[in-house]
């Protein structure tokens, strides 16, 4: 670091991370004077919406939030890996990150840098400070005198006694440190209802980290410290479906006595944060955020998926995102973030260049001059990962990827060098492979790289036809590639494979009833429990049938997906129509209706549709864009802008959205703002030719003929492009 980006910092930088945390909670619990430390940092500082990614998985998230940079760069693919030797399988490591997250680079700087809790940080890197692993807080067993901080969860390991100490055990609880959280908690009967038991665990796994932490900061001296708390996603996955109202399928006993959970937890995290910042004091920047939100409302399923990460489908796509600091503005909303804007933020904040390879922009918008002075932002680096110097990364030989090393493995097998191992470890490592290619796929499908999707997944959809989620990825794969007929010979794979697949469970369970009840006219035992067997039968047949009712919805609103793509919106339409009937409320549905609609020129129609997605979910991008086009084509250029703003607020990397906005200010003369929307979209989606085009046509009214031909050759090469591919795929 230069001596004049020193200069410029604006001192120490403490980023706070509440994985789960989401406005919908936190403002009712603000409203009753519940949040005040939160409360404080958004009075004095910025706070805004923070735009996830997908798959919605914490660790590949947070790693995200760490480096800048999305999975495809990072190397993080999940909760597990195989192990390096391909027997078995493991948490993702943090030898698995291929890339420098923040506190590497601020180590690499000499700064005193300390992480504490972080996703898939385990073992702890050798950073310049404290590092402290996510399996330092981990409750593994209910007997204390058992429990140990287990071997690389401290750097330095000197300090592993010092902060081992600190750690809260089940054991020690006391009725006032539960019954805030649950007021019933005598009415409990802990012989069959083991949740007081899971509580007790996530309330001392969330006492450990923030014992830490704040040991550390009262300790020792820092720079730039990042502490991260799992606590409220740990806590919604077990006690979100008790949380206020009451959800159809909870008992009203266990509604009585888990409703306060939630709430308390999130009450708990402010309490901590008011520590953490009396710690700090007023001159420290503070950052707050979550990498994804969580459902609790309407919107919670009903049943949790049966799959690998099937919970996420409790997640909601945006987190948080609070700032408080001397550099940084006050009282002010901020738009557009993303989760990958963190580290280039910080990395800004504390005056060191942001790397050209980082997905992620540093948010400016939040930063205040000072003394009349544009604030200063560091010159760019190509990748941090090419700069030399200690960073207090793992040595070399430790950072194994694991995919790899399984390959070796497996090479050495087929040559005989080594026999086979364990068949089951194997087979879990296969599996864990397999998933983390699966969540690959998904993240370069939302980085908007097709074609590493459509090659992961249709290598897996080969392997495995039968899992199903596999198809539903290749035809949205397809679809993004405009691959239209590939897509559309997916989903009636996917629906061929999920009426054989019901069809066998069917026979299976008929043929199960013909034996028991062939046995039952020789076993008068049998026969008393016949009428049990049966129901269980029934039982089984239930799920089957709700298994297919999930399932065929989501086939039909592909299907018309696909239709609505190939302008046949008459037959979107119907598609959609009969999803509507199976599945009402899922708001991405009435989106696809009101698209119909847009195609068959029916904008009053469409508007409808929109409306009734967001009064599903207010916070749908897609409705609010959706309106947006509805509104252009009602001539309403003002109000179209207001909601493609919206839509572009709660999802930044959005072109549909950047393209109506530019539209719109396009239409009320607004020339400079309708450009920077333009290019917005071209930015993220450059092969799309009416954002080009636009910006054409602006640039020739403005007598800027360089500039109308740039975008008018590259409408010409998009064409091009475009007729190669055809032609290629027509040749296959």
């Amino acid at each position: 670091m230069t001596g004049s980006d020193a200069a410029h910092r604006t001192g120490k930088v403490l980023l706070i991370g509440w994985d789960a945390a989401d406005w919908k909670v936190i403002r009712p619990l603000m409203e009753q004077g519940h949040m005040p430390a939160l409360q404080r940092v958004m009075r004095e500082g910025v706070w805004g919406n923070l735009a996830t990614m997908r798959p919605i998985l914490s660790p590949m998230l947070w790693t995200s939030i760490g480096t800048g940079k999305r999975p495809t760069k990072h190397g993080v693919y999940g909760f597990t890996e195989p192990m390096p030797d391909g027997q078995g399988v493991r948490p993702s490591t943090s030898t698995t990150r291929t890339t420098k997250a923040i506190w590497n680079i601020t180590t690499q700087h000499a700064m005193r840098t300390h992480a504490v809790g972080w996703f898939c940080s385990h073992p702890a890197e050798p950073i310049n400070g404290v590092c402290v692993s996510e399996r330092f807080d981990r409750v593994t067993t209910m007997k204390p005198e058992e429990w140990i901080v287990p071997d690389g969860a401290v750097y330095p390991t000197e300090l592993t006694k010092t902060l081992s100490e600190l750690r809260l055990h089940p054991s020690e609880l006391t009725g006032d440190l539960v019954l805030p959280f649950i007021p019933n908690a005598a009415n409990i009967d802990q012989d069959t209802d083991r949740r007081l038991t899971m509580f007790a665990k996530l309330f001392c796994e969330m006492v450990n980290i923030h014992s830490a932490a704040t040991w550390i900061m009262e300790h020792r001296p820092w720079d730039f410290m990042t502490v991260y708390n799992p606590a409220i996603d740990h806590f919604c996955h077990g006690f979100m479906q008790y949380h206020p109202p009451r959800m159809p399928n909870v008992r009203e006993a266990d509604f009585e006595i888990y409703k306060d959970v939630i709430n308390g937890c999130y009450r708990f995290h402010d309490m901590m944060l008011a520590r953490m910042m009396q710690l700090a004091g007023d001159d420290v920047t503070v950052v707050i955020c979550s990498d994804h939100g969580f459902h609790s409302d309407h919107l919670r399923p009903p049943a949790t998926p049966a799959e690998p990460a099937g919970p996420a489908v409790w997640h909601r796509e945006y987190g948080i995102l609070c700032m408080r600091g001397p550099r940084i503005r006050k009282g002010e909303r901020v738009y557009g973030a993303s989760v990958l804007d963190i580290t280039p933020t910080i990395l800004t904040l504390l005056g060191l260049p942001v790397g050209a390879d980082m997905d992620g922009k540093p948010l400016l918008s939040v930063l205040e001059s000072a003394d009349g002075e544009l604030p200063h932002f560091p010159a760019r680096v190509d990748s941090w990962d090419a700069v030399e110097g200690e960073a207090g990364m793992h040595p070399a030989d430790k950072r194994e990827d694991p995919f790899e090393a399984r390959e070796a493995l497996q090479q050495l097998i087929d040559l005989g060098y080594i026999d086979k191992p364990d068949e089951n470890a194997e087979r879990a490592a296969e599996r864990a492979t397999r998933e983390a290619q699966f969540n690959l796929a998904r993240a370069h499908l939302d980085g908007g790289e097709t074609e590493a999707a459509t090659t992961l997944l249709e290598e897996l959809w080969g392997q495995e036809p039968q899992e199903t989620r596999y198809g539903f990825n290749l035809a949205l794969a397809y679809l993004a590639g405009r691959r239209h007929a590939d897509a559309r010979l997916t989903v009636e794979q996917v629906l061929t494979s999920l009426q054989q697949q019901a069809g066998r469970t069917a026979d299976g369970l008929d043929e199960q009833r013909k034996q028991l009840r062939k046995r039952a006219d020789d076993d008068e035992k049998l026969t008393e429990n016949l009428d049990a067997v049966e129901r269980r039968i029934t039982a089984v047949q239930h799920r089957l049938r709700e298994h297919d009712v999930r399932l065929m919805p989501r086939v039909r609103f592909l299907m018309g997906v696909l239709d609505l793509a190939d302008r046949n919106a008459e037959d979107a339409l119907d598609h959609l129509r009969e999803a509507e009937r199976a599945e009402p409320r899922m708001p991405g549905l009435h989106v696809q209706i009101g698209r119909a609609y847009l195609v068959m020129k029916r904008a009053e129609d469409a508007l409808r549709a929109f409306d009734k997605a967001l009064e599903i979910d207010g916070d749908s991008p897609r409705a609010h864009d959706g309106r947006a086009a509805a509104l252009l084509r009602l001539k309403q250029p003002r109000e179209a802008a207001d909601h493609a703003i919206t839509a572009v607020d709660l999802l930044p990397h959005f072109p549909q959205a950047h393209f109506h906005l530019g539209v719109a200010l396009s239409r009320l003369g607004m020339v400079e703002r309708a450009i920077e929307a333009f290019e917005a979209c071209v930015r993220i989606a450059p092969n799309a030719i009416p954002p080009n085009r636009h910006l054409a046509r602006i640039y020739r009214q403005l007598e800027r003929s360089d500039l109308a031909a740039h975008y008018l050759n590259r409408i010409d090469y998009i064409r091009r492009a475009r007729r190669r591919r055809r032609e290629q795929v027509g040749a296959l």
